[in-house]
């Protein structure tokens, strides 16, 4: 009779597993049963950015900046066309045009620098620009979601076309796509 109680005792164990594995399951589906489905929102970031009004004002702000860089550049330029013409009027090699020369050269150097110096200047304000918009959009889709109880946000931005580029750029652009 021991040996039949020996053989019993592993039945009697997997029994117990099972009884406690259909109770833990039948709680957990009724859990679930109760549970709510999550209420999901997509947001088209390229539309609402497009759209924006405060983008149209950076962009014109923007445009203003770079036509008062290109009067400067254009001023600079035209500095540098007359010291070209003042340098014809004098002789190859004389002590007036050497130094006609080096200012020329002094004025060339500035002037690249300042074409150099302006383009950075517009990246730097378009990057600013763009992460102010951004995050006031992500902050008025974050009280939009919560005025209206959606519990996930899905930034859509699968509709944008991949613009035709190397390699390395497609690869970049297809791995920034995200839903």
């Amino acid at each position: 009779m021991t040996r039949n109680k020996i053989l019993n005792l592993p039945m009697l164990l997997m029994a117990a597993m099972f009884v406690s594995f259909a109770g833990y399951q039948s709680v957990a589906l009724r859990n679930i049963a109760n549970m709510k489905p999550a209420i999901v929102a997509t947001v088209d970031l390229e539309r609402v950015f497009n759209q924006l009004e405060e983008r149209t004002a950076a962009d014109e702000d923007l445009t203003k900046m770079a036509d008062e860089l290109q009067r400067d550049g254009d001023r600079r330029a035209k500095a540098i066309d007359a010291l070209e013409e003042e340098l014809e009027v004098y002789t190859p090699g004389s002590e007036q045009h050497q130094e006609l020369l080096n200012k020329l050269a002094l004025a060339s150097h500035e002037y690249r620098a300042f074409v150099e110096w302006g383009r950075r200047k517009i990246d730097v304000k378009k990057a600013a620009t763009l992460r102010r918009i951004y995050s006031s959009i992500k902050d008025a889709i974050e009280r939009e979601a919560k005025d209206k109880g959606y519990d996930i946000v899905f930034v859509n931005d699968s509709l944008s076309p991949i613009p035709v580029s190397d390699e390395s750029e497609t690869s970049r652009q297809i791995s920034a796509s995200r839903m």
